[in-house]
């Protein structure tokens, strides 16, 4: 699995000159490292890509990538469904509704087995994503993260510093007489929160073994 990021890109970010390459090989060791601690908190793999999902016995269906662009191929139980005519999508959510053979749009449990081949993720990450990448490989990276005073139960405030030069600041509860609130990741250098919009968007439809999700 690549990362969320290219390498060009992460050294214009980070101010390293294209001509510079003695640090490539761990800058993308960093930004794979960082790809995969944004993709295991927001259950989400984030590029475009193609997915084949299958459901044995579903109820309500939900893919697991998103956002979802398009669906190039559908099968209940072996049998063809008309990505046109028989199902429809919510692109935010991932959600397939039934069009055809069921009794509600949301029925699909007179199914044994659904297949569903679909394109989802991003051709280019949001900038806030992308700004959000780069400012957890500078914190892996270079150690840039600079105000930490405050966390850990102390008095005070962090500040976390973006590439662009752009900041945040975040209260600690500790300043209120309690723990620290929104304290950031070890590795990202922000708290996981910032990617909360990044989620998962599925209401509460937790995988299982009912569920089986591959990249082709």
């Amino acid at each position: 699995m690549s990362g969320l990021v290219t390498l060009a890109d992460t050294k214009t970010a980070l101010g390293i000159s294209s001509t510079d390459t003695e640090r490539d090989a761990m800058l993308t060791r960093v930004i794979n490292a960082v790809s995969h601690r944004i993709r295991d908190y927001t259950g989400q793999h984030l590029n475009l890509a193609t997915y084949t999902d299958q459901w044995f016995q579903p109820d309500v269906v939900f893919t697991r990538g998103n956002p979802v662009n398009s669906i190039s191929a559908a099968s209940a139980d072996s049998g063809a469904l008309s990505v046109s005519t028989d199902i429809e999508f919510d692109p935010e959510t991932g959600r397939i509704f039934r069009l055809s053979g069921g009794n509600a749009l949301d029925d699909w449990r007179s199914v044994a087995h659904l297949e569903i081949t679909y394109s989802a993720g991003y051709a280019t990450l949001p900038d806030d994503l992308a700004d959000l990448v780069f400012t957890g490989v500078q914190n892996r990276f270079e150690g840039w993260l600079v105000g930490t005073r405050g966390l850990g139960g102390q008095q005070g405030a962090m500040r976390v510093q973006f590439p662009d030069g752009g900041a945040v600041n975040y209260q600690t509860a500790a300043a209120l007489g309690g723990g620290v609130m929104d304290a950031p990741d070890f590795l990202l250098g922000f708290p996981l929160s910032m990617l909360d919009a990044y989620k998962d968007p599925s209401p509460g439809i937790a995988p299982d073994a009912s569920h089986m999700w591959v990249q082709s």
